[in-house]
């Protein structure tokens, strides 16, 4: 059940606040509060959101919770804001759904060049929607995971986080 959009507006803000004081504690080692946000992000979020400008398809979960917080890692945001510049080359390793891809292909523009590697197939159909909706043409996709060595490996789907997959078992 969604909320109406007064009820929304306060719960979005306080969840806001809450996130950003306890994001990085370790909350959420303890399964009772992913269970607990999962359930706030299923009723506070939604399935399309604007960010840097951009439109975005998410995740089912909206893990990034770029629905209900309207941006997602700040300071790595303004951090690539202040180091890339027209006419670079880039590498995002591990896309996911295209947020930095996007913000990426908008700071190189059309001299320069991303190169994006996503190799669960949800994530890559999301990443590649979403460049596409935004117009980008000076992206490469690639849906493969990035390794220190060639070949084939396993792709470990996180249970809990769809940005969180690896190609090692983290359990």
């Amino acid at each position: 059940m969604k909320l109406n959009s007064r009820r929304g507006k306060l719960l979005r803000s306080l969840y806001k606040t809450l996130y950003s004081r306890l994001s990085g504690s370790g909350i959420h080692r303890f399964s009772l509060m992913r269970k607990v946000d999962a359930q706030l992000r299923s009723r506070l979020g939604s399935k399309q959101a604007v960010a840097e400008g951009h439109r975005f398809l998410l995740d089912p979960d909206d893990c990034l919770r770029i629905s209900i917080i309207g941006e997602y890692e700040p300071e790595t945001t303004q951090l690539a804001k202040r180091e890339i510049r027209a006419g670079d080359v880039v590498v995002d390793v591990g896309a996911h759904i295209g947020y930095f891809t996007l913000l990426f292909a908008r700071l190189v523009g059309e001299r320069g060049r991303v190169y994006a590697f996503e190799p669960d197939p949800d994530n890559f159909a999301l990443l590649q929607a979403n460049v596409e909706a935004n117009g980008y043409t000076n992206v490469v996709l690639e849906a493969m995971a990035v390794s220190e060595e060639v070949g084939t490996v396993r792709l470990y789907r996180s249970e809990d986080n769809p940005a969180d997959h690896r190609i090692y078992d983290s359990q």
